[in-house]
């Protein structure tokens, strides 16, 4: 890594998702995402991995497909199996 960035918002913040962090670690001094995307948080002693995982879709409507996070063997919607 050649450069360190870190954004700072000078406003008020709504964060969209609060997460309880208290099993993998006891106190937080530290988040950040490594050059590979990774979340990793520092307890004063050691970095800890995280693994966010998603569980959503996208619907589009024009080709009528539907785009999900995860691999699935089928889904049902409304009662439907497809």
């Amino acid at each position: 890594m050649v450069e360190d960035r870190v954004p700072w918002i000078n406003q008020q913040l709504i964060p969209l998702a609060i997460f309880d962090l208290s099993s993998p670690v006891t106190e937080i001094k530290g988040i950040a995402f490594d050059d590979r995307g990774r979340l990793w948080i520092w307890d004063g002693a050691e970095a800890i991995a995280l693994r966010l995982e998603y569980d959503a879709y996208v619907l589009d409507a024009d080709t009528r497909s539907i785009y999900l996070t995860d691999s699935v063997q089928g889904l049902t919607i409304d009662g439907i199996n497809l």
